[in-house]
This record gives C-alpha cells, sequence and structure tokens, in this order.
C-alpha cells in the first residue's frame, strides 16, 4: 500500500465516557482502549494514528491523531498534530472537533495540493494547506463517526476518494466535495472495519474491504458489487494493504485480530494464513516499504508482542527489538499503528504506541522516542497577588515541575527541591503571598505546599493516603482563615476510601483544608472527581464556592462547602470544566463554566441559568481568566484546545482571537493591576508569553524547559536523556524533583538531543567530583570539574546560549578518577527564537 494511503482498521469494543452507552465500535486504524483517564502520566502521550508525506524524505512532515489526553484538563483531548521536521517538534492543528481522529488519508499530490483527511469520530475534515486550517466534508452521513478514508493513486488528477463508516460506504469523485452512497457488502452480520483501494485503481477498480466477522469482501467495479472472498474468518479484520506493485504481482495483506496476517497473491481472490515467526496474533497495523519493490520489506503492529519485520514479502517473520519504555497496565493494546516512509537513508518507521510515539530509521533495529507532549507544556499558571510589587510568576509544567519568575517573566529558574514528581498539576498562590511567600500544587503523591523563605516544597498530610489534587481553590481571606479547597481526581493506583473521624470515607471529591492545606477534611462533595474548583470573591461572607467534575457536572456550596446543589448546564454534556467567577461576583453573581464539547456557559444569576457564548460550540476552553477590574472592563480571557486564546471586552459577548502565537492555549493569568499595566501571561503549545497591551502583542519569555531523570532505569528505561554505562538513581529531596543519575565509571555519557539555542547541565557538586567534558554536536565546549569542598547540589554546572536554532546534541563525557563521581541532575534547554 502506497504510504499516503492509511486505511487499515481494527474492530474494539470501546467504554467511552458516560456520555455514551457501552457498545461495539470500529475505529480505523487500531484505536487503543481506553478505559478511564490516564493516571500518573504513565502512559502521558498514548497514539491512535499516525501518517507520513508521500515526500517525507523532503518535507519530514508527519501527522498525528492522539488517543485520550488529560493535559492539561483531566477529561479526555484529543490533539491533532502535525511536524514538519521529522518529529523533532509538533504544532497542534487548529479547527478540528476534540473528538478521536483515527484515519489519515494524504494525497499523493501532497507536495503541490497540501491536501489531507482525517477521519474520525467527529466526521470527516479536509484541509488543503497542510493542516493549517480544517472544514468538515461530507456532511451527516458521515457525523457520525468515520473508520477508514482512502485516496485513490490520482487523487490528484481524478479527484477519487472513499470513506467509511461502521456500516456504510461513500465515495467522492470530486475530492470530497459532494458524496454518494456505495453498496453495502453483504452478507454482514457485524460492523465494517478496514478499508484499501488498489494503487491502480484507476484501471482495475479493485476495493477490498474488511469486517468485524464476516472476513474480507473484494469489489473490481468501484464498489457497486462486492465477493465474500474469506471463508471462515469470524475475527475482526484490523488492516488491510496492497503491495506497490499490485498491478504486477497481485499481493495483498490483512491483519486479524486473533488470526494474524492474511496473505493474498492472486488479487485478493484467495487468503492463506502467514504468521511464521509471530508470536502474538493480534495484529493492529500494517507499513509496507516504500521501497518494496527492492526490499520486500513490511511490518506489522501487535496488540503485545510488538513489531514483527519481513524481508521476504511477507512468507516469515522476525520480531523487531523493543522499545525501551515499560508497557502501562492500562491497556491489553499496546503498539497501537505503525506507518513508513521514505527517509533520507531507507524507510522511516513511526511506531504509535498507547506508550507514546517511537521513530525508527533502521529497520525498527533501534528506537527513538518522538516527544509530542513537550516538557515546556505549561499545566497552570498564576501571577502573585501582589505582582505589582513582587514581579513573581509561577507555572507548572507537564514534566519539568515548576516554573518561577521574580522579574516579570524576564528570566525563570526551576524550583524542584522536594517536588515529588515533575508531572505537576493545578496551582495556587496565597492571598498573602508578598508576606507568606506560600504556594500550592497538586502532584500525583498529594497537596505539596512552599512557604516562607523557603523554597523546598514540602507534601501535607492530607488524609493519611495519596492521592491526586487536580483543582486547588483559596479563600480570599486566606490571612485570616487560612482556608484552601482542594479537589482530587484519583486512578486505579490509589486508595478508594480513606478513614476520618474513625469513619470510611471516598478518597477522591472535594476536600477543605483550614490550616492552609495541611489537614483535610471532606466537603459534602465527596466521591465524583472534582477537577475544577472557583472561590467567591466574598467567600467570607456569602461562603459560596463551585465545583466542576469531568464527569459528575457542576455544583455549588452556599455554606462554606458543607452541603452542594448540582447545576445543570448542559444535560447531555457532563463535563464541567473550567469554571471561573467575577471579582463583582457580590453585585453581579456572573460566573462563567466550560463545558467539554457543548460550548463555554455565563450565568448571572449565580449559577440559575445558563446562556452559551456566541461562537463556542466547538470548543474546549483550557483557561477562563477574567480582569480584576470585570464591573468595569469587561474583560475575560479564554484558552482553547482548537483555536489558541480568545479575548472578550464585553463579558463574553463577543470573542476575538489573539495573536497569541499557537493554537493549544492551555492556561492564561491576569496582572491584578491589570487596569494599570494591562500585563496577561499566556501559554501555548510553543512556550509562555506576555502581554503588556492587553492582548494586543506577544512576546516570548524564552522560559528553559527542564528534563528530569526521575523515572526508572534498565530493565525499565524510559528516558529523554540517553545513557551509556552505568548511571544508577540516588533520591534525596535536595535534588530537583528528589532524584539524581550519577556514575563513577570513566567513559561514561549522556546526552540528550534537542532543538533549541542553549542548554545548561545541573549536577552536585562535593568533595568526590570528578571531571567531564561537555560536548556540542560532537564538539568539545568544556571540560567540567565537579569537586566542591562541601556537597552543593543542583548547581549549574555548565551552561551555554546562543547556539544556532537548530537540531542539537548534547554529550556528557564522564572521566572521574578512583573514588570521584558525575552527577546529572537535570538538562534545561532554551528554544529562544527557534520557534517565536
Amino acid at each position: 500500500m502506497a504510504s499516503w494511503i492509511i486505511c487499515c482498521a481494527r474492530f474494539v469494543t470501546l467504554l467511552l465516557t458516560k456520555r455514551y452507552p457501552l457498545r461495539q465500535v470500529s475505529y480505523a486504524l487500531c484505536l487503543t482502549v481506553a478505559i478511564q483517564p490516564l493516571t500518573a502520566h504513565q502512559p502521558h502521550d498514548p497514539i491512535k494514528i499516525v501518517a507520513l508525506s508521500p515526500n517525507y524524505a523532503q518535507d519530514g512532515t508527519v501527522f498525528i491523531g492522539t488517543d485520550a489526553l488529560t493535559i492539561p484538563l483531566p477529561v479526555s483531548e484529543y490533539i491533532p498534530l502535525v511536524s514538519t521536521n521529522a518529529g523533532f517538534t509538533y504544532t497542534v492543528m487548529p479547527g478540528l472537533p476534540n473528538q478521536p481522529m483515527v484515519s489519515i488519508g494524504i494525497s499523493p499530490g501532497y507536495a503541490t495540493d497540501g491536501t489531507v483527511f482525517m477521519g474520525g469520530q467527529g466526521g470527516l475534515w479536509k484541509s488543503t494547506n497542510r493542516g493549517g486550517s480544517w472544514a468538515a466534508v461530507g456532511g451527516s452521513p458521515l457525523a457520525s463517526g468515520v473508520l477508514a478514508v482512502a485516496l485513490t493513486s490520482n487523487f490528484s488528477t481524478g479527484g477519487s476518494l472513499f470513506a467509511m463508516t461502521s456500516s456504510a460506504i461513500f465515495g467522492s469523485g470530486d475530492q470530497g466535495t459532494t458524496w454518494q452512497s456505495i453498496t453495502t457488502p453483504s452478507p454482514l452480520t457485524a460492523g465494517l472495519s478496514a478499508l484499501a483501494l488498489s494503487p491502480n485503481y484507476s484501471v482495475d477498480h479493485t476495493i477490498l474491504v474488511g469486517s468485524a466477522a464476516n472476513g474480507i469482501f473484494k469489489s473490481t467495479n468501484f464498489g457497486r458489487s462486492w465477493t465474500q472472498v474469506t471463508t471462515g474468518v469470524t475475527l475482526p479484520v484490523t488492516g488491510i494493504s496492497f503491495s506497490p506493485a499490485f498491478s504486477t504481482d497481485q499481493t495483498a495483506y490483512a491483519l486479524t485480530q486473533g488470526s494474524g496476517v492474511l496473505l493474498s497473491t492472486n488479487a485478493g481472490t484467495t487468503w492463506a494464513a502467514s504468521n511464521s515467526g509471530i508470536t502474538d496474533l493480534n495484529g493492529t497495523a500494517i507499513a509496507i516499504s516504500p521501497n518494496f519493490a527492492q526490499d520486500s520489506s513490511l511490518w506489522i503492529s501487535t496488540a503485545v508482542g510488538g513489531v514483527f519485520r519481513s524481508t521476504n514479502r511477507g512468507a516469515s517473520w522476525s520480531v523487531c527489538p523493543p522499545v525501551p519504555r515499560p508497557l502501562s497496565n492500562q491497556t491489553n493494546n499496546h503498539f497501537v499503528t505503525i506507518a513508513a516512509g521514505p527517509g533520507p537513508t531507507g524507510p522511516v518507521l513511526y511506531l504509535g504506541m498507547y506508550e507514546g510515539l517511537w521513530i525508527s530509521t533502521d529497520g525498527g533495529a533501534t528506537w527513538q522516542y518522538g516527544d509530542i507532549l513537550p516538557t515546556r507544556l505549561v499545566r497552570d499558571l498564576h501571577l502573585s497577588p501582589s505582582y505589582a510589587q513582587d514581579q513573581t510568576v509561577f507555572a507548572s509544567t507537564y514534566g519539568g515541575g515548576t516554573l518561577w519568575s521574580t522579574n516579570g517573566g524576564t528570566t525563570w529558574s526551576f524550583e524542584n527541591t522536594g517536588l515529588a514528581n515533575p508531572y505537576t498539576d493545578a496551582v495556587a498562590m496565597s492571598p498573602n503571598y508578598l508576606i507568606d511567600k506560600m504556594a500550592f500544587i497538586g502532584t500525583t503523591v498529594g497537596l505539596e505546599r512552599m512557604a516562607g523563605s523557603s523554597t523546598r516544597w514540602s507534601v501535607m498530610t492530607m488524609l493519611g493516603a495519596p492521592t491526586y489534587p487536580r483543582s486547588l481553590g483559596i479563600s480570599p481571606g486566606f490571612a485570616q482563615d487560612s482556608t484552601i479547597f482542594i479537589g482530587t481526581h484519583d486512578g486505579i493506583s490509589y486508595p478508594k476510601f480513606v478513614t476520618y473521624n474513625g469513619k470510611q470515607v471516598p478518597n477522591q471529591g472535594l476536600f477543605i483544608s483550614t490550616n492552609a492545606g495541611q489537614n483535610w477534611a471532606p466537603t459534602g462533595l465527596a466521591g465524583p472527581p472534582v477537577d475544577a474548583i472557583a472561590v467567591s470573591p466574598n467567600f467570607p461572607t456569602d461562603r459560596t464556592v463551585f465545583a466542576g467534575s469531568a464527569f459528575a457536572g457542576l455544583y455549588k456550596s452556599t455554606d462554606g462547602g458543607t452541603t452542594f446543589t448540582s447545576i445543570t448546564i448542559v444535560p447531555s454534556d457532563t463535563d464541567v470544566l473550567p469554571i471561573a467567577v467575577s471579582p463583582a461576583y457580590a453585585s453581579d453573581q456572573t460566573v462563567f463554566a466550560a463545558t467539554s464539547h457543548s460550548g463555554i456557559y455565563k450565568s448571572t444569576n449565580g449559577g440559575s441559568t445558563w446562556t452559551k457564548l456566541p461562537g463556542t460550540d466547538l470548543l474546549t476552553a483550557f483557561s477562563i481568566a477574567v480582569s480584576p477590574n470585570y464591573q468595569n472592563d469587561q474583560t475575560l480571557f479564554i484558552g482553547t484546545l482548537q483555536q489558541g486564546l480568545f479575548k472578550s471586552v464585553d463579558g463574553g459577548n463577543t470573542l476575538v482571537a489573539t495573536t497569541l502565537p499557537g493554537t493549544y492555549a492551555s492556561a492564561a493569568a491576569i496582572s491584578p493591576g491589570y487596569a494599570q499595566d494591562l500585563t496577561v501571561f499566556a501559554a501555548s503549545y510553543l512556550g509562555l508569553y506576555k502581554s503588556t497591551d492587553g492582548g494586543t502583542t506577544w512576546v516570548y519569555t524564552a522560559e528553559p524547559a527542564r528534563q528530569e531523570e526521575n523515572r526508572a532505569f534498565a530493565p525499565f528505561t524510559f528516558n529523554t536523556i540517553i545513557y551509556q554505562g552505568a548511571w544508577p538513581l540516588s533520591k534525596n529531596s535536595a535534588y530537583s524533583t528528589q532524584q539524581v543519575a550519577s556514575t563513577t565509571q570513566s567513559g561514561a555519557s549522556a546526552s540528550l538531543t534537542f532543538l533549541g539555542s542553549g542548554a545548561e547541565w545541573i549536577g552536585t557538586k562535593g568533595p568526590t567530583g570528578g571531571t567531564a567534558q561537555v560536548l556540542v554536536d560532537g564538539v568539545l565546549a568544556a571540560t567540567v570539574s565537579l569537586h566542591a569542598s562541601q556537597t552543593l547540589p543542583q548547581q549549574t554546572l555548565w551552561q551555554e546560549r546562543g547556539l544556532a536554532c537548530g537540531v542539537h546534541t548534547i554529550t556528557i563525557n564522564a572521566t572521574p578518577t578512583a573514588g570521584q563521581t558525575i552527577v546529572l541532575d537535570a538538562l534545561d534547554v532554551w528554544q529562544d527564537t527557534c520557534l517565536h
């Protein structure tokens, strides 16, 4: 099958969120089983579909559809990504719905027409500008869900393509402008599951279709009639591919869920199993070498067995070495999709797993991790309540820990001492921060706090068991009442119940602390996950707090959390977050709340009734920031998944897109002195930005990204930093996120390849510190001594800025003598103007 057709499918039973019933659904290209939101960030980047440009060797273009992510919201997010630099960095594509995309079809003339289709639960979408914008095509027949899309080899001139749902096939002869229904194969007792077109379709008109229980069907007359070409195949057909030389070799391949590979050498008329060497017969996807005529190579991915390669046209198979990452216990389908494309020196493979994206340039012999969710991604963002005086900005990042600036974003530093995990979540700051210097953050082990002159994080007592805070809300009277609300959203690894006052209470829900987070008490909202909190600015007197759940909707309390009332915004959409309350709530009773799939809403009567903000139907909001002077300026900013950052100056009645770079705006925060300084900070997929003119223009703050090494080493290795030799882990609360890697071996090395313009090495100096060489792109940059008279953790051992923006490799070559040690705590990198 040509690299531009991505059209195999597999049949799965998917348990969706409570908005959907349990049902059997066919999804194209190996949908993973997502039983619940991902927990503990392992894995944090499940992939559903990947496709490479037919000109990949020249343009380095990769399209990706993710499975359900939970960043930055603890509710399913499906992020469509494109890379134009061979997977080093990605851009979130705008305009697609927050729905799973499960099939990609790229025009064979992509180099000139820029056309690509993406199909999934939200229907079929088309772009003619390389993913820069998208429009829905096909109308209502395809709106219920597209499992596969396939373009003919002469699409650029002939304009033909096909789209398949679980029960029907549709064709278009004008590049997707209009569609006609195609005869459905028969007999069909279960859903359709796979679709493929002959590379010579304009001549032979051959279509192959797979089903969930009735095998494979073939048509040679544009789909007007079908012949069932397999007998006894009752297991789901998960993928079908044609040989690129099908017109002469008549070869086609099919994958099944349970019977492995089926091979046909007579144009699909008959099929036979070809599984010699395959140990896992649950196939998920097929990739055929773009040089198939010369190398006879193809690959399949299987549910748990990994990737298998054949170099003799499928006659026999051998397993490829595994990726260096442990498999999650959250699924039984790990190796989801695989695609092959033309590389500079041979076929390039992209393997999409439940455990992330992996790239191979040597036929699957080795795999390099592709980080689609960079550690610089900001999860939450706050400005100090006394920002005018202290210029403090506090951000949580997805993998780098906590990022701080005390000069309004001019420079940044990581404050990770004592932090339990670099994948930080919700953050909050004391309203009295100028005096008490108190800040809070949620991690996978619970609530952590920093206070006073200390920059060390400490885990709070909580309820005596680990829990996962995903939202925080602080009383405006915190200086007097020390009250903080904590919303938790736990996963399968957390205890379901804890003991409070001698009784068993749920370990999930909304909790209250009246001693600055140290000890907690359950509120009247126990059990459902709580993912968003908004505390009334008049809480000490009105006792009002709102809580939103990714699965259970919106709740309100007017007695300080003792009791709660359920509030219905949209009966059909119970995913509610984020929430924001007007600073003038006492007089205007204004509340904003976002649903996951039904838009963003406003209430002016404390949540009794709601009005949808115009133009927000397809928007998924990550952040709602309301001006502190809202009563007068009616200003708010909304960060969205699909269209970046919006601004309104009329209370949400009109939303105008800002010029914030990037379409994925994960967080926004407004200066407490906005009326005077017009300062706004906002984070997108591309980085952290600042505006001092109310969002009209933006300046990149050049924040660093940190690679933390707190993941397990061999035999469960998963590291962005590549190690050679022995680098055992040590744990100590004095280290950044409490762990470092160190070596006593001369000749051991650690290296990081990144796109950027600078890097620094963070490590420990001490009496046993040795020396090491630092190489930049293979050239010696410095010889560094780690010796000091006393132990000094988290030191900047080496730094270089001002590199030409591009792909660089930093290598630390250890040269200790006997009794000496080289310590690597973290590597920080800067992108500066590379993407801005």
